[in-house]
């Protein structure tokens, strides 16, 4: 599917099993020519495990990531994606 052109806004939850799984998703996006703007929820701004990878995220979505309620509720986006859903299913 080809994504060129659209906004992707892309949930970081803290229910990470395999974080690099994650990290593989946003560059297959954005190679199909998406944008991609990063959110971390309030937990996984806690988890030292996603804060590590913080720097990478930005640099791969041009975007810094957001965390506040306010800048998420001014976002317009084609697809909206949250990232794990459930720990229960690793990919």
């Amino acid at each position: 599917m080809k994504l060129c052109s659209k906004k992707v806004t892309f949930a970081i939850t803290n229910c990470v099993y395999r974080f690099e799984r994650i990290l593989e998703q946003i560059k297959s996006i954005i190679e199909d020519g998406a944008e991609i703007v990063p959110i971390l929820s309030s937990n996984a701004l806690i988890n030292e495990n996603i804060v590590k990878y913080k720097g990478e995220i930005e640099k791969l979505a041009k975007n810094r990531i957001i965390t506040s309620y306010d800048q998420v509720n001014k976002i317009e986006s084609d697809i909206i994606i949250i990232a794990p859903c459930n720990r229960k299913y690793h990919w």
